[in-house]
Formats: structure tokens, C-alpha cells, sequence
């Protein structure tokens, strides 16, 4: 958008430039009658002629500007021949010298548009296009000061603006060719043979020196030749270095595709000879993985299985423990943990041995998992003669109520031992809530720990449960 905007401003730029040459231009038709400024007319018209051929064959609108600014030029200098040469007569409301202090304006103006014009395309360069711009910001001012100035003051006005701003592309041309535009050099003499046109025209003006105009008309045809010559010169050799390189570019791009199509080709074989080893692979590598994953799920399972008991181990349990506390916080349903204990299990140990204890944490564990109806309910073995039931979507009444049908199954049952009979208790401590997300995960099976160490310290043989309470509750 801001480059559009740019663009635009430049076309009325150059719209305004021509609509004023070709006013000016017709005021010089109806007062040149000078052989010289005739010749300087036709000249112009050739140069002008030139520049816009090249812009119709480049589309690059520095000819178009160039063109403009060769019209003005000529125009300036054929201006300054008549008013020194003639008694030139202007067609509009204004004097002769402020026509002049116009044109020169005019003519230095479109030079500043035609040095940002030629930065853009050649370099980047943001001192130059500053400096640029402020040389453009005070000729604007010189512009409207002129109109206040008296008719001799406005004269050497004109010529100090002229002789400047020369000055100034003289050094712009200078500053280009410094940087690597070859360029740069032939805008420099160019600009320099137009100072030193503008130069002799003031000396013969001024009568300090005797010199044909036929000689001053030529210099300023040369000078305006030499600068149109030197930018269709710099735009052909950017043309051939483009075309150089594209040139060079599809030969690389061309060898690269000869040698793709070789590799292509070598591909092709080798493919051919890989896809049947391919198909066999993969078919060895399906029938593998299959045998792998299920003896994975074999490991798997058995690894979260207790030996003794074939119920869920603690490391079950874990996993489970903490997918159920967030099923109960996302579904706001409750969740009750049991954690149950064999009492005076030590007792058993010394009294009948191991072997018994073994025998009762596995009958304990047929007799929870009997009772246990659902498929979500879990019971796991915890550590030792402990053991940990998950109760999802169970309140605390309805844990409690199936736990102490368990622990009275438990106290009714004895175990055979050779020729005496074993029989004992157990404990349980359970823990209620829905899940909220100030809970620490620890917290509920915490409460139903300490539940199960409340119930062995007042007596054991029995349930005891409480709800998990907040400190805001």
C-alpha cells in the first residue's frame, strides 16, 4: 500500500512537471525568433524524443523524468538566451525573471525526482535519499521566497539555485561512483559540463566574455545527450547482468535436472528390487509386532498382579487411585477408599508360621473380591496383610455398609491348619468425597489410613469412615 502511494505521488509529480513545460514551452514558441534558441528547441525535442523511446522500451520511469527534466533544461537556458539575447516578451502575468526563477525551480525539482528515482534502482543508499529530500525542502522554500524578490535580486537568485543544486549532483554522481555505479562517473561529467554551460552563459550576459551562443546551445544539447546516453547505458548493462545471470541460473538449473533424471532413473532400479524385500519386511515386521504387544499385555498384567494373592498390586492401585480421584472431580461423583487390616497378624505369623499367614491374606482376599459386585470395584493388596478397595461412585454410607459385610464374613470364617483351626479379624478405615481441585491427591487415602489406625486403637474388629472435610467447609 505505502509503495502504491509512493508510485502515485511520482505520477503527479511528472503529470504537474509536463503540464508546465508545455506551458512554458509554448510561451518560448511565440518569442523565439533567435537562430540559437531555435536550434537549443530542436535539439531538446530530440533528447526529450530519445528518453521517452527508452522509457516505451524499459517501462522504467526514469526516462519519462529525464525526458521532463531535458525539456525544462533547454527550456531555462533557452529562456536565459532570450531574455539576454532578445527582448523577450512573457505571454503571462509575471515578468521575465520570475519565469526564470520558475523554470530553474522547476528544472532542479525534476532532478531531485530523477536522482531518487535512479537511488531506488541502483543501490540503497538512506543517506543519499536524505539528503535528497532536504535539498528538495529547501528549493521549496527558495521557490516561495522568489515571489517576493525584486526583478535583479530574483536574476542572481535563479542563477545561485542553478549553480547549486548542479553542484549537488555533481557530488551525488561523485557519491555513486564511490560505491561501485560505473555509472556515476559519466552523471558526474554530465552535470559538470552543464555547470560549466550555465557558467559561460552568465559570463556572455554579463558581456565578461565573447563567445558564440550557436557554442552554448551545443555544450547544453552535449551535457543533456551525455546523461540521457550514460542512463540508457547503466539500464542496458543491468539488463545484460540480469540476463547474464539468468542465463547462469538455468544452465545450473538445467544440470541439475540432467542429474536428477540420472539419479531418477538409478532410483527406479534400485526400487524395483527393494519393494518385494519391502513387502516381505513388512510382513515378518506386522506378524512381530503382534506377537509383541501381546506379550506385552501378558507382561503387563501379570506385572500388575500380586504373586500370593493374583489380585491388583500397589503399583495398580496407584495408577487407579489417581484416574478415579479425576473421573470424581470432572463427573462430581463420590469416592470412597477402604484401606483394611489383618489384626494381630504378627500373632498369627509366630503362633502357626508363615505358611498360615500366607493362607489367611489369600483367604482374605478371595473373601473381598467375592463381595465386590461391580466391575469398577478394585481391591488391591496393599503391603503385607493390608489391603486397599476402590469404591467409585459409592457414598460413605453405602462403603460402610459393604465393608462391614465383609469384615463380619471375615470374623466368621476359620481356616484349617493339620489339626487345629485358625480364625481371626480384620480393621477397616474408610474416606468419602468428590474430588475438588483445591484436594491434595494424597488427602483421601490420608483420612482412610488414619480411619483404619482409629479403629485398631479402639479395639479393632471394625469399620470406621468419615467424608473428607475442607478448611472452608
Amino acid at each position: 500500500m505505502a509503495a502504491n502511494k509512493v508510485l502515485t505521488i511520482r505520477h503527479i509529480l511528472l503529470v504537474v512537471f509536463t503540464l508546465l513545460a508545455i506551458a512554458t514551452a509554448t510561451s518560448h514558441i511565440s518569442n523565439t525568433a533567435h537562430f540559437d534558441t531555435g536550434l537549443l528547441t530542436g535539439l531538446i525535442g530530440l533528447i526529450a524524443t530519445a528518453n521517452l523511446i527508452a522509457y516505451a522500451l524499459t517501462r522504467t520511469h526514469i526516462f519519462i523524468s529525464n525526458s521532463l527534466f531535458g525539456l525544462l533544461l533547454g527550456l531555462t537556458l533557452n529562456h536565459y538566451l532570450a531574455i539576454s539575447l532578445t527582448d523577450y516578451q512573457s505571454p503571462f502575468f509575471w515578468s521575465g525573471e520570475h519565469h526564470l526563477s520558475l523554470l530553474v525551480h522547476l528544472t532542479m525539482g525534476l532532478a531531485l525526482l530523477s536522482c531518487e528515482l535512479w537511488l531506488r534502482t541502483t543501490l540503497s543508499s538512506p543517506r543519499s535519499s536524505v539528503a535528497i529530500r532536504l535539498a528538495a525542502a529547501v528549493l521549496a522554500i527558495s521557490l516561495i521566497a522568489g515571489i517576493a524578490l525584486a526583478e535583479q535580486t530574483l536574476l542572481w537568485q535563479s542563477a545561485s539555485v542553478f549553480v547549486i543544486y548542479t553542484l549537488f549532483n555533481v557530488v551525488f554522481g561523485l557519491s555513486l561512483w564511490r560505491q561501485g555505479t560505473r555509472v556515476g562517473l559519466s552523471y558526474c561529467l554530465g552535470w559538470g559540463l552543464i555547470l560549466v554551460t550555465w557558467l559561460l552563459l552568465i559570463l556572455v550576459s554579463l558581456e565578461q566574455l565573447k563567445l558564440a551562443p550557436t557554442v552554448l546551445v551545443l555544450g547544453c544539447a552535449l551535457s543533456l545527450g551525455w546523461l540521457a546516453l550514460s542512463f540508457i547505458i547503466d539500464r542496458i548493462q543491468k539488463h545484460q547482468a540480469a540476463m547474464l545471470l539468468t542465463i547462469s541460473d538455468l544452465e545450473l538449473a538445467l544440470e541439475a535436472c540432467q542429474q536428477q533424471t540420472e539419479q531418477f532413473v538409478q532410483q527406479e532400479d534400485e526400487t524395483e528390487q527393494l519393494e518385494y524385500k519391502v513387502q516381505e519386511r513388512t510382513l515378518e515386521l506386522e506378524i512381530a509386532l503382534r506377537e509383541l504387544s501381546e506379550k506385552n499385555q501378558e507382561l503387563e498384567e501379570k506385572n500388575t498382579l500380586d504373586a500370593l494373592t493374583e489380585i491388583r498390586n500397589r503399583s495398580y492401585f496407584d495408577k487407579k487411585y489417581l484416574a478415579e480421584l479425576r473421573r470424581s472431580r470432572r463427573e462430581q461423583t463420590q469416592l470412597s477408599i477402604v484401606m483394611l487390616d489383618i489384626d494381630h497378624f504378627k500373632q498369627v505369623n509366630d503362633n502357626y508360621g508363615h505358611l498360615v499367614g500366607d493362607e489367611c491374606i489369600k483367604t482374605v482376599a478371595d473373601m473381598i473380591t467375592q463381595a465386590l459386585k461391580r466391575p469398577s470395584d478394585e481391591v488391591c493388596r496393599y503391603g503385607g496383610e493390608e489391603f486397599a478397595i476402590i469404591l467409585p461412585n459409592t457414598d460413605l454410607k453405602g462403603a460402610i455398609t459393604l465393608v462391614e459385610n465383609i469384615r463380619a464374613t471375615i470374623a466368621d470364617a476359620q481356616i484349617d491348619v493339620e489339626s487345629s483351626q485358625v480364625s481371626f479379624t480384620v480393621s477397616a478405615g474408610i474416606a468419602t468425597t468428590i474430588a475438588s481441585l483445591t484436594d491434595e491427591d494424597e488427602a483421601l487415602l490420608s483420612l482412610a489410613d488414619k480411619q483404619l489406625y482409629k479403629a485398631k486403637e479402639t479395639g479393632r474388629n471394625k469399620v470406621l469412615g468419615s467424608e473428607l472435610t475442607r478448611p472452608t467447609e
